[in-house]
């Protein structure tokens, strides 16, 4: 029975040795979720678990297994209780245990590049915060997110090319009708940004992404078995690869700054200021009407007198980009 745990746990120590070295070249984290066992080589993982801790066992021996363990665990939590749900699927496991669980974690994020917990959530629950975030998406919070995507499917096009962190700070602010927990969630904003860019931008599928293919797979499998989910990260990624093939990501003032010489260039750009008046799915039986003001950098490009007269304070640094579109709900 060790024997195959120590086969599990080498297995997993040169899996994430080889993740990490090709995430510290890109400077990406690792998470605990991209284990790459499939469902047969988990269940076999929680029943050898049981079995050792029936022995006189020393756990700290198969620590990775155990984080692996704690974070699928993190994976199905559904906001309620975490611990009262570990110890019911792991009878033996003794509660004075989970500061161990705390640093294995630690030294999962020392050793390979591991991510690390952020936000006042993660500050006051600062055990379960580990398998919780090192989860990715944990099963509650997807149809949420899906929903969210949904609701900003227009103006996530022309982010889609910003930073990881810039677009999950984007998803944050704009983000309407989650519960608590996702709104703890969403105060990771890289870890939101990764998710985002991993569901929606298909250039981010490739061996190097930032989140192992075979997890992202798992996770946008798991999130379609939930019909709304299903069609609202289908008309999402719809939105997406149109707005891709035609262009408006950089209409939207999403490419290069203008030249303010360049006139004929000035003149060729198509401004799109029209407000959109749309229904966002707001509950799987609800409707909501709302109106989108479109963002005005369009017109501030056109010309340096536009974006800042001189003398006249800039609107930015006080707080009311012009980048942002608005949003009023009828």
């Amino acid at each position: 029975m060790s024997g195959d745990l120590d086969a599990f746990q080498k297995r997993l120590e040169g899996h994430f040795a080889s993740l990490a070295a090709i995430r510290a070249e890109r400077g990406l984290p690792v998470f605990a979720f991209e284990h790459g066992l499939n469902t047969d080589e988990l269940s076999d993982v929680s029943k050898l678990l049981k079995a050792a801790l029936q022995t006189r066992y020393r756990l700290a021996t198969h620590w990775l297994v155990w984080v692996i363990y704690a974070t699928e665990q993190g994976y199905d939590y559904d906001g309620d209780e975490y611990w009262h749900t570990f110890e019911r699927r792991m009878p033996f496991w003794d509660r004075s245990w989970r500061p161990a669980l705390r640093n294995w974690f630690g030294k999962f994020r020392k050793s390979y590049g591991g991510v690390l917990p952020v936000g006042r959530w993660a500050n006051f629950f600062s055990i379960i915060a580990w398998p919780i975030t090192h989860a990715l998406l944990p099963k509650d919070l997807q149809w949420q997110l899906a929903r969210a995507l949904y609701g900003l499917r227009y103006q996530l096009v022309s982010r889609l090319d910003q930073s990881a962190s810039d677009v999950g700070r984007y998803v944050a602010r704009m983000a309407r009708g989650g519960s608590s927990r996702f709104d703890n969630f969403l105060e990771q904003e890289e870890l939101v940004g990764r998710i985002v860019l991993g569901l929606l931008d298909h250039r981010t599928a490739g061996e190097d992404s930032a989140i192992l293919p075979q997890t992202l797979e798992r996770i946008v499998g798991d999130l379609e078995e939930t019909r709304n989910a299903r069609q609202w990260l289908h008309d999402t990624r719809k939105a997406v690869e149109v707005a891709r093939m035609r262009g408006v990501a950089r209409n939207l003032g999403g490419g290069a700054a203008a030249d303010a010489s360049s006139t004929s260039k000035h003149d060729e750009r198509r401004l799109s200021i029209r407000p959109l008046l749309l229904l966002r799915r707001t509950a799987p039986d609800e409707w909501t009407p709302t109106i989108e003001l479109p963002s005005l950098q369009p017109v501030a490009d056109l010309s340096p007198v536009k974006r800042r007269s001189k003398g006249t304070p800039d609107r930015r640094r006080r707080g009311t980009p012009f980048s942002d579109n608005m949003m009023l709900v009828c």
